[in-house]
């Protein structure tokens, strides 16, 4: 194995440092790809996902960090403090599927769906749904983790990945 860096400045938010770096074979295996630009960056977003997945598979939860009350009287409240793959994972995977800017509109129609059946589009909505939901109530990501639905979307990426249903860059977002 040997390990290959990538500069991509539009990936550098997913990580503490600008420079990326994956472990790999020598040689890729090239499924078709024009733009080669494009598909270094779609290895990285993928990588990301596989981290993710291995991280959810190895039992991860989130931390609780409790309240305290501070030097000068105040108290901070808890929050859930999650290991920066899991948001690398998630931002990547939106990254690959397009965010789904009606993901309130179609979450309940695809939550009520089996996720082994989900199409990326789909998978768009519960990736952005999971990453708003966090924004606006505090542990609701940790819920996905530990009930295992983050990790059942995860898995059901990473099998549209490899059956080359999904591409870099997304064609669109979910259509209406």
């Amino acid at each position: 194995m040997t390990t290959i860096f990538y500069e991509i400045p539009n990936l550098a938010r997913l990580s503490q440092s600008p420079v990326l770096s994956i472990q790999t074979p020598v040689s890729f295996r090239y499924y078709g790809r024009v733009n080669t630009t494009n598909h270094d960056e779609e290895m990285q977003l993928i990588q990301h996902i596989h981290n993710l997945s291995a991280l959810l598979a190895q039992g991860y939860r989130a931390e609780f960090v409790s309240p305290k009350r501070l030097h000068d009287d105040t108290i901070q409240l808890g929050w859930y403090k999650y290991d920066p793959q899991i948001w690398d994972g998630i931002e990547a995977a939106k990254m690959l599927l397009g965010a789904d800017y009606n993901y309130q509109e179609n979450v309940d129609a695809v939550r009520d769906k089996s996720v082994s059946s989900a199409l990326p589009g789909d998978l768009s909505t519960w990736f952005t749904w999971m990453s708003r939901g966090e924004r606006f109530c505090d542990g609701f990501l940790a819920e996905q983790i530990s009930d295992g639905g983050l990790y059942a979307v995860v898995k059901r990426l990473e099998e549209l990945i490899a059956a080359g249903v999904v591409s870099y860059p997304p064609e669109a977002t979910r259509k209406q």
